[in-house]
């Protein structure tokens, strides 16, 4: 799927670029972001269980559909959005910082004795040399304006 990147590098510059995630490589996204980096064997399942989102990649190369019996359900909405938009930010993370590894914030806070209040990113990041926290966002919207 072909996807559109505007991104604001730390120093406030604005780059757009576009790329092309094929479907095992968001699968692989989908399905182990935010997992902490030992391998367990229950987690080919959860890489299998997501092929399910095959349903709402195949209508359009360029976005996600749902479909009729879907469309009006802000439940499935919601967790389609929200699994799209974790893949998105751990694959991202991986490819412009260049991440080994993403961790679930709050999980990561708590191995490391931290407490976990108020608002917090939805990740943990590690590229071996800095660490940083990426918030994954799903849209409905095919756009984001600057502003949002």
């Amino acid at each position: 799927m072909q996807y559109e990147l505007t991104h604001l590098s730390a120093n406030k510059v604005k780059n757009t670029t576009i790329g092309n995630i094929p479907f095992l490589a968001f699968i692989k996204h989908i399905a182990f972001a935010g997992v902490r980096n030992y391998k367990h064997p229950s987690l080919a399942f959860r890489y299998l269980g997501f092929f399910e989102f095959q349903q709402y990649w195949w209508q359009s190369p360029n976005a996600f559909q749902l479909s009729g019996i879907f469309k009006n359900d802000p439940t499935e909405t919601a967790f389609i959005s929200n699994r799209i938009g974790r893949a998105f930010a751990d694959y991202l993370a991986k490819r412009i910082y260049g991440a080994h590894f993403t961790y679930s914030y709050e999980e990561a806070m708590i191995l490391n004795g931290f407490q976990v209040q108020g608002k917090r990113p939805d990740f943990y990041c590690d590229n071996l040399q800095q660490q940083f926290a990426i918030e994954a966002k799903g849209y409905k919207r095919a756009s984001v304006s600057d502003n949002d």
